[in-house]
């Protein structure tokens, strides 16, 4: 009897090593030496941090976040990458970092511009997180352990391959069973809640639901140590509300995660992901920590491709994240919300508020538009 080898074929994505790698054709690393030079001029550079007037911080509007419509979409920027997000009922947290600083060690580490706005005790009961990547501006690990201390088992965590590993390892309490890690492409779908939202002397109708995640392409990368460069996957989340009334449409969000710009990658996720739905109701997308462009442009985008991004994926709303929170690389701390408000006159086209940056701990509702017929030319 002869043994024959199977022939796996792993997705473009995979390497034989178990380790991942991005597929654009725009990724290419810095040199060490482009990267001995931005190590050199970040640690020499001395800003001057934004007053209160630049960068205020907002306190949350805690009615709206703990009495909030299911038909809305809600959303509260925490800071970074981190989102509180609100529909059909369920609570949803983004990259949750919570602390004042960003770093391995919990005291070290670049720390925030304003205080957080809110803390993990002050959260309304969290249903999903959702993580982008293993870096520690991504995936806190002291944010995540409040995270189960605080909600135990009516929190599920959902993160990219092969980070479930790292998150058994260092979360202290976290069950399997409320964990689950997806490849690019793929969707679950979280738990269905039990309580309904009512409403007292009002027409408002309660909304039941499921939530649909899948895990979206992005170009970056991971790491947490020396010895784990692309251990772990990285990607984007796309999030839709399904409600049980078929005569109400399916809200979306799209969380970019860190990404560069690849035109080809954005184009998918906008015909694959986005366009069967619709298009996307709310877009959360970075547009900071991009200088010097020589060092970022592989992993980070900057606003010019931020609007590209938003353009590319057919979405109706934008909010900027990444940006104002932690000063993580060369440009003026304000640079980013400057520059996207010269991208918005070069985009003169679009609604004013079509793409936005909020401050701290500031609540919005995003205007829901009717779901429009996209065609290969919509840009929406």
């Amino acid at each position: 009897m002869h043994n024959h080898k199977h022939n796996i074929v792993l997705p473009k994505h995979h390497k034989a090593d178990g380790t991942f790698q991005n597929i654009g054709e725009t990724y290419k690393l810095p040199s060490w030496k482009k990267e001995l030079a931005f190590d050199l001029t970040y640690f020499l550079m001395n800003k001057k941090a934004p007053n209160l007037a630049e960068l205020p911080s907002h306190v949350p509007n805690w009615d709206k976040i703990y009495n909030p419509d299911p038909n809305e979409i809600v959303h509260t920027w925490i800071g970074h990458s981190t989102f509180l997000l609100q529909v059909g009922g369920y609570n949803i947290l983004t990259d949750p970092i919570m602390g004042e600083r960003v770093g391995p060690i919990k005291n070290i580490g670049p720390k925030r511009l304003r205080p957080t706005p809110m803390t993990v005790d002050q959260l309304p009961p969290i249903d999903v997180v959702v993580i982008s990547h293993d870096h520690f501006d991504h995936c806190d690990t002291f944010t995540l352990r409040d995270l189960v201390k605080r909600f135990g088992d009516k929190v599920k965590f959902y993160v990219p391959l092969r980070l479930n590993k790292w998150m058994m390892k260092n979360i202290t309490g976290l069950k399997s069973t409320n964990l689950d890690h997806l490849d690019w492409w793929h969707t679950v779908y979280a738990p269905e809640r039990n309580e309904t939202t009512t409403y007292v002397n009002s027409d408002r109708q309660p909304v039941t639901g499921r939530l649909e995640l899948t895990f979206l392409p992005a170009q970056h990368w991971s790491n947490r140590t020396f010895f784990d460069l692309r251990s772990t996957l990285w990607g984007g989340w796309g999030i839709k509300f399904i409600p049980h009334d078929t005569s109400v449409r399916p809200k979306t969000i799209y969380h970019a995660g860190d990404t560069g710009y690849d035109p080809l990658l954005f184009k998918k996720i906008g015909s694959r992901w986005s366009k069967p739905n619709g298009g996307i109701d709310l877009a959360l997308i970075p547009i900071g920590a991009y200088a010097p462009r020589y060092y970022s442009r592989c992993e980070h985008i900057d606003p010019a491709e931020s609007y590209l991004v938003a353009m590319d994926i057919h979405a109706r709303h934008c909010v900027a994240m990444h940006w104002g929170t932690f000063d993580l690389a060369t440009e003026a701390l304000l640079e980013p919300k400057i520059k996207l408000e010269q991208m918005k006159k070069i985009h003169s086209g679009h609604d004013e508020n079509y793409f936005i940056t909020v401050f701290p701990g500031e609540t919005k509702v995003v205007e829901l538009k009717e779901h429009l017929v996209l065609t290969e030319k919509s840009i929406v």
